[in-house]
């Protein structure tokens, strides 16, 4: 068997393949996902890595005339998801925004999550759940059905509130609020909480908050990601590291961006 050190000198005396970061950096998930890249590059790959040009918007479409050999990708719209099925090159799409996009995909288990998180809550004798998420993200749906399976499993009571995902103006936004209120109110304390993400738990923390609720006490609120800013500031909720870092990018030995180049 080839050692890891051999492939890489091997690697080495070839041309480097140009590998595309195409997506924005900012949260926490990425960030952690772009370590897990970088880690797998430096130990097993002769890339070299390409930054998201300097733009706000994250479509895909500056890589159509892009000459490189591969890029990871977040596909979040049906556009994009055309645009990467259409490039020329391998492409890896680090979401799971989607059920079934049409390239490969290397993400978390995130039924696995949503179940470790109900494990967590149930460890601490709470009997009755909610689970606050995003409609339309797959992500979403697989870590609330591992949730409340989980739940279940154990003859715990599991309420859902999902929202939509897009909030196409102000007064989506405070429709969702009054939404979530009016679930919160509808619940009886003490109540543990899964939010699908970081970004969740702080809108929920808050609403806790406004409606005098006080957090662990009558609402227990868990959320995914570990976001270092809102973690910073919301000590009285526990959160869950989503497993986006070195080790889930092992599997890129069998993905579709090889770590040795053979350019003809």
């Amino acid at each position: 068997m080839t050692s890891p050190g051999k492939r890489m000198r091997r690697a080495r005396t070839m041309p480097p393949r140009r590998v595309a970061l195409a997506f924005p950096y900012g949260r926490a998930f990425v960030e952690q996902v772009v370590e897990g890249i970088l880690a797998y590059a430096r130990r097993e790959a002769n890339w070299q890595v390409m930054r998201f040009p300097e733009r706000l918007n994250p479509s895909l479409d500056w890589l159509k005339g892009w000459q490189g050999d591969g890029a990871f990708v977040i596909i979040s719209t049906p556009e994009d998801d055309r645009i990467a099925r259409n490039l020329t090159f391998p492409v890896v799409n680090i979401t799971a925004y989607f059920a079934e996009p049409g390239v490969t995909t290397v993400t978390a288990d995130h039924r696995e999550i949503g179940r470790a998180a109900a494990r967590h809550l149930l460890e601490r004798r709470f009997r009755k759940f909610g689970y606050y998420g995003s409609r339309g993200f797959f992500f979403s749906e697989l870590r609330r059905d591992g949730f409340v399976e989980t739940i279940r499993e154990q003859g715990g009571d599991c309420s859902v509130l999902e929202v939509s995902s897009v909030v196409g103006s102000g007064r989506d936004w405070l429709r969702q609020q009054k939404q979530l209120e009016s679930w919160l109110r509808s619940l009886t304390p003490p109540v543990a909480i899964m939010a699908s993400t970081d970004l969740r738990a702080d809108i929920l923390l808050e609403t806790c908050h406004r409606l005098n609720l006080r957090v662990p006490d009558q609402i227990a609120v868990i959320g995914v990601d570990d976001d270092p800013v809102i973690v910073e500031h919301s000590s009285t909720a526990t959160w869950l590291a989503s497993p986006t870092g070195a080790s889930r990018f092992l599997s890129l030995r069998v993905a579709l961006l090889p770590a040795s180049p053979q350019r003809p």
